[in-house]
């Protein structure tokens, strides 16, 4: 038996599942659909949870929008050592979607 692929779902007190840690051996992946795997088995965690919603993180985004999942806003809050640099970074994070 070999491993493949994995997950690390977890529920958060807010009622809101999370798919932690994915990984999974792209070599095989290209084959066989380890990944969507994965992904199906985190919500497959969420609803054993009863949780209210599913955050998969922000990245690999169509295989997720296959699944039917929605992008949502993030919030990223930052602040510069130098603080005179902060009002700049300010700028440029509003910048970025």
């Amino acid at each position: 038996m070999r491993i493949v692929g994995f997950v690390t779902s977890l529920m958060g007190p807010d009622g809101e599942a999370h798919g932690y840690v994915i990984g999974y051996e792209p070599e095989v992946n290209e084959t066989l659909p380890i990944y969507l795997s994965v992904l199906q088995s985190t919500v497959d965690d969420a609803i054993g949870f009863r949780a209210s919603r599913l955050s998969l993180g922000r990245t690999a985004l169509t295989p997720k929008a296959n699944l039917g999942c929605l992008p949502q806003p993030m919030v990223c809050l930052i602040r510069h050592r130098v603080p005179t640099m902060n009002p700049l970074l300010s700028v440029m994070f509003r910048l970025v979607e």
